[in-house]
């Protein structure tokens, strides 16, 4: 078996140059590289497209602007609640990737 193998191996050794051995092996070494780019940069925009919403909580200060006081998470399929923790639901909402990306 270990003769049939190496026959093969060295059959296969004199048909190829080193050059050209070494050229297919950079090819494929590129090949490989840019796949793992592509998979690697596609799964990150595919979780960044918003699996989740930040609601923004806080009050109405007189003269015309919002005091931010909570935030809550939830999924992108959910509505903001209309309060949260005492406070009142201000109308902005922000899709974000993860919870992790809600101010705190």
């Amino acid at each position: 078996m270990f003769d049939t193998i190496s026959d093969a191996a060295e059959k296969l050794a004199s048909k190829v140059s080193r050059r050209d051995f070494f050229g297919s092996l950079g090819r494929w070494a590129g090949a490989s590289a840019l796949a793992l780019a592509g998979v690697l940069a596609t799964a990150g925009t595919g979780r960044a497209g918003g699996n989740y919403i930040c609601c923004y909580y806080g009050f109405y200060v007189p003269g015309g602007s919002w005091i931010w006081r909570a935030f809550l998470c939830i999924g992108s399929q959910e509505r903001c609640p209309s309060s949260y923790m005492g406070y009142t639901r201000y109308g902005h909402a922000a899709a974000v990737g993860n919870c992790r990306q809600c101010p705190r």
